[in-house]
């Protein structure tokens, strides 16, 4: 237990730097489906020029498969979230078990 605490209090400390990259991800995402809306309006816009629809189905679907792949690793890095809290209940517990412990100790050698 005393081995797997500095471990865990480790990944508790990378939990800034997780929640930065989420919403670095997130910006990222945001700026992505605002091109993808722009390409749907210029697709729209220029749908008569039939020399230009290919190149902008192409790049509608390129820009779908960057939002879901940030998706993707919005989802992964929620799941580290979430993981890393649940360590973290865990250590608190370790350390109110500790706590007690110590305090039980200090009362019987205050006998």
């Amino acid at each position: 237990m005393q081995r797997r605490v500095p471990q865990v209090l480790r990944q508790i400390n990378n939990k800034n730097s997780i929640a930065e990259d989420y919403f670095k991800i997130i910006n990222t995402a945001e700026r992505k489906s605002g091109i993808i809306s722009k390409e749907y309006s210029r697709y729209s816009f220029e749908q008569s020029t039939s020399q230009q629809q290919p190149q902008i189905d192409q790049r509608i679907s390129d820009l779908q498969i960057l939002v879901r792949a940030n998706i993707y690793r919005i989802q992964t890095i929620q799941n580290r979230i979430i993981d890393i809290e649940r360590k973290y209940e865990t250590v608190q517990g370790y350390v109110e078990i500790i706590a007690k412990n110590q305090i039980t100790l200090y009362m019987l050698n205050k006998k």
